[in-house]
């Protein structure tokens, strides 16, 4: 026999639960309908998400350089020329040295960090110049810094034609000139501005010293298939000696630019310069260095 008691108990939580629930109830209807709008609010804000993680990963092409990569200042260069439309610019200043033992100075304007447009190709780009001020290179100093190339579409060999054009850019100013690189830790940097080339004939040695060098110079270089076939290192060097200001450095500055060569300069006093050191610096010379010099007190040493 079923409790009078426990059946209106039922009954009067069910009616309590019809009022609380009940459409009329104002609180519960703006309860309600706020849950409503922040739900659906939430569900609108993961949709966008993921509607531009899709749309970047499959409508859009992206290109990072960084300032570690050998292309970042031929990057910079390049958008000095392309970039002057936009207002927000950043200045590298330029120092060279003229004739008369003068100074001239000149002044790239560079888009500055934030985000640009670019036109480029029949494309519009969107440029970001990303400075990390938390994070900064330890031998230059200088803020960590990245370029960060946005544009529609799926062919990424609309970069190769952008980082190449950079590249002859920057070759173009560089034409006619030498190139001098030092080792800095485990990496090369170009040190000071492009020298011109110094014609052979200007340096005064003794008579078919540097005929016989530059042709032996020649020489080696059209028998690399001997070396490779022989398993022989294919590097050559040559021990420069003579007092202060007989011409050696000269030299080697002049066939240089005879050969179209840059040149890499190695202090061998240098303080913490080990063995160890000395080989990882003659294995990672600078890739766009065709050939390379190495001054070592007075040893000239070449390397393909």
């Amino acid at each position: 026999m079923q409790d009078p008691n426990n059946h209106g108990l039922f009954d009067s939580i069910k009616n309590e639960a019809q009022r609380i629930f009940s459409p009329d109830n104002v609180v519960f209807s703006g309860g309600f309908g706020l849950a409503v709008i922040a739900a659906g609010a939430q569900v609108f804000r993961s949709s966008y998400k993921v509607g531009i993680q899709l749309l970047k990963r499959n409508f859009l092409v992206t290109l990072e350089v960084t300032s570690k990569d050998r292309a970042y200042p031929w990057v910079l260069q390049w958008l000095a020329v392309k970039g002057t439309r936009t207002q927000h610019l950043s200045v590298e200043t330029i120092v060279r040295s003229t004739q008369g033992n003068k100074t001239g100075i000149s002044f790239d304007l560079v888009p500055g960090p934030g985000q640009h447009l670019l036109q480029y190709s029949g494309r519009i780009f969107l440029v970001q110049r990303v400075r990390e001020q938390q994070m900064v290179d330890l031998n230059s100093g200088k803020p960590w810094e990245k370029v960060l190339f946005t544009t529609i579409g799926k062919n990424t060999t609309v970069f190769d034609r952008l980082l190449q054009d950079a590249y002859d850019l920057s070759s173009s100013h560089e034409e006619g000139k030498t190139l001098i690189y030092t080792n800095w830790g485990s990496e090369w940097r170009q040190f000071g501005q492009p020298r011109r080339k110094r014609p052979l004939e200007s340096v005064i040695l003794d008579e078919l010293i540097a005929e016989r060098l530059t042709h032996d110079v020649n020489e080696w270089i059209d028998s690399s298939k001997w070396y490779i076939d022989r398993g022989i290192p294919y590097r050559r060097g040559y021990l420069l000696h003579g007092p202060p200001g007989s011409g050696k450095s000269s030299f080697i500055f002049a066939l240089a630019g005879k050969l179209n060569y840059n040149i890499c300069i190695l202090n061998l006093s240098e303080r913490g310069l080990t063995d160890e050191r000395l080989g990882l610096a003659l294995s990672c010379v600078p890739p766009q260095v065709r050939s390379s010099f190495f001054i070592q007190s007075f040893l000239l040493f070449l390397s393909l």
